[in-house]
């Protein structure tokens, strides 16, 4: 009786040992996609206000399971959007698309950044401020970002500049990298455009360019 009543007790020790093994295995993928953005319907919880800043019911996407990571993420956006909205002439569409556009005298292609509280970014550079973006990429270590590249800039200052303060993400890009891409669709002399998206942590980003 004694020996059985031990062989049950280990029975019942290593039932617990592999169920908490197994509580923890199961538990490691969510903690390791916590900080993953999921942005899929998240306008249907936006509005436009009167003085044209938008505003998101963060309540209600709480409520309709957004997790907290992307409603920071779409907030921090949002508040980009509105300041540039009440201090830099930006106007948001109907589709809660936001645009701001800069002078362009007698450069060719627009100049002009458009923005998607959900992420989305194209920049529009153009001939004057592609070349300038491109020259400064020279000699540079392969994983700069953008927001250390802003300092060699003088014609395309202020249109990157403008949407790294926007949004964050953007700052982020390692831009060296697309060194080649921006040199090959900058060559037709009518302008470039510069397409960001976000990470999936939201941090960091990735492009592609094409010409105007």
């Amino acid at each position: 009786m004694k020996k059985f009543s031990k062989r049950l007790l280990s029975l019942v020790l290593v039932g617990a040992t592999i169920l908490s093994m197994s509580t923890v295995a199961l538990a490691a993928p969510a903690e390791e996609t916590a900080n993953v953005i999921d942005v899929e319907g998240i306008e249907r919880f936006f509005s436009k206000n009167e003085d044209g800043t938008m505003s998101m019911n963060a309540e209600r996407a709480r409520e309709a399971g957004y997790s907290e990571y992307t409603i920071q993420f779409v907030q921090g956006n949002i508040d980009g959007i509105n300041e540039a909205v009440q201090t830099q002439g930006a106007v948001i569409d109907d589709e809660f698309k936001m645009t701001i556009y800069f002078a362009s005298t007698r450069a060719r292609g627009q100049s002009k950044v458009e923005i998607w509280a959900t992420g989305m970014v194209l920049i529009y550079m153009n001939n004057e401020q592609a070349d300038d973006l491109y020259n400064a990429l020279a000699n540079l270590h392969p994983l700069t970002i953008l927001a250390n590249v802003l300092s060699k800039l003088t014609k395309a200052q202020s249109v990157l500049g403008q949407a790294c303060r926007i949004a964050a993400f953007v700052a982020n890009l390692q831009v060296v990298s697309y060194k080649a891409q921006i040199g090959q669709v900058k060559s037709n002399g009518t302008g470039i455009i510069m397409y960001v998206t976000p990470m999936p942590d939201g941090v960091g980003s990735t492009a592609s360019f094409g010409a105007q």
